[in-house]
């Protein structure tokens, strides 16, 4: 009996010392810190994003149009952010559309986001162990490159979302057509993060490059575990009210604030068990 308990015990023992010395690495190189800083650079850079991007938008549709596609995405996103993003619309469309404004919107909004992303990139080298070493200038010409994607992508997904059923039939599109593309737009935006998550990894850290992959480990758990916590986090705030209630006018800041963070650990773990699985 106690060598059938000794030998359970060494069973486990070694199933989960791989995940206790994932957790210690977690907690060596202060990876919930590092979300957290990410986090914050990235709520300082979306404001002028977003305010720059309504300014563009605003040469294309009338702000109704804006709105009207805004709050299509409700079903998906919490309202404490689509009532900041209506508020956003609202102020851009008073200054009007003033093609200079908008073009310095674009440069400031480009060079606090890659500030963010230049944030992320020390965070990645962190995660695989890697010293920066990169040109200064070339590095910020990198983040500038990963912001565009991480703002293409944005768009890309969200214009996902929209492409329900209902609308495709209403734009004229064949039945049949409408019901493949409406459900295949969410493995398409599942593949697309996952692969975005990947490029992120491969060009973000000061590594080696390694042989071309589709995806990796990592960026597939990171992108699992960012729909996770997405989704949870998402429906904790449609279905709780006493969010809103407990943070008043700022709900929508921090509801994106803690959102962000999440993002950032997911995508910090998934670098982390990457690395960790190149030195196993």
């Amino acid at each position: 009996m106690k060598r059938t308990l000794s030998r359970q015990k060494k069973y486990w023992y070694k199933k989960t010392q791989p995940l206790l010395k994932f957790l210690e690495a977690m907690s060596r190189k202060n990876l919930t810190v590092m979300a957290a800083g990410i986090a914050y650079y990235t709520l300082l850079a979306v404001f002028p994003a977003m305010a720059a991007s309504m300014a563009i938008v605003l040469f294309i549709l009338e702000p109704s149009q804006i709105e009207t596609i805004v709050l299509g995405l409700s079903a998906y996103v919490p309202k404490e952010i689509i009532d900041m993003l209506i508020i956003t619309l609202g102020k851009q469309a008073g200054l009007g559309s003033n093609l200079v404004m908008a073009g310095v919107g674009v440069v400031i909004a480009l060079f606090g986001a890659s500030g963010a992303i230049e944030n992320t990139t020390k965070a990645l080298n962190a995660m695989y162990d890697k010293k920066e070493t990169r040109n200064p200038v070339r590095l910020r010409i990198l983040s500038i490159i990963l912001t565009i994607g991480a703002l293409c992508l944005v768009a890309v997904v969200a214009a996902l979302m929209l492409l329900s059923y209902g609308q495709l039939v209403y734009w004229g599109v064949p039945e049949w057509s409408a019901l493949l593309l409406s459900m295949m737009r969410w493995p398409l935006a599942i593949i697309l993060i996952n692969f975005s998550i990947m490029l992120l990894f491969r060009y973000g850290a000061n590594r080696e490059r390694s042989i071309w992959r589709f995806t990796t480990p990592g960026a597939s758990l990171a992108t699992i575990l960012w729909l996770v916590v997405t989704t949870v986090f998402f429906g904790y705030l449609q279905h709780y009210a006493g969010f809103a209630r407990s943070y008043s006018i700022f709900a929508g800041i921090i509801a994106l604030m803690v959102w962000f963070n999440l993002s950032a650990i997911a995508i910090l773990v998934g670098a982390l068990f990457d690395s960790r699985r190149k030195v196993n």
